[in-house]
């Protein structure tokens, strides 16, 4: 199990076919399986999350920090 820290604000969070897409300008999106993520922390202010991604972490249980 993973746990995804985004340490940097302008990032943009969602989902798209059970998988957390990071999004950050014109850098090439990362993918991550929901099904492999343990928890997600924000740690910065300035990141986009979208609510599709926040239904998806309560059905797989992802804890938030």
């Amino acid at each position: 199990m993973q746990h995804v820290v985004i340490q940097e604000h302008g990032r943009s969070l969602g989902v798209t076919s059970e998988r957390l897409v990071i999004r950050e300008g014109d850098n090439p999106e990362r993918h991550i399986p929901l099904r492999k993520i343990n928890t997600l922390s924000i740690q910065k202010s300035g990141v986009s999350v979208s609510s599709n991604l926040l239904s998806a972490c309560a059905r797989y249980g992802i804890r938030s920090l």
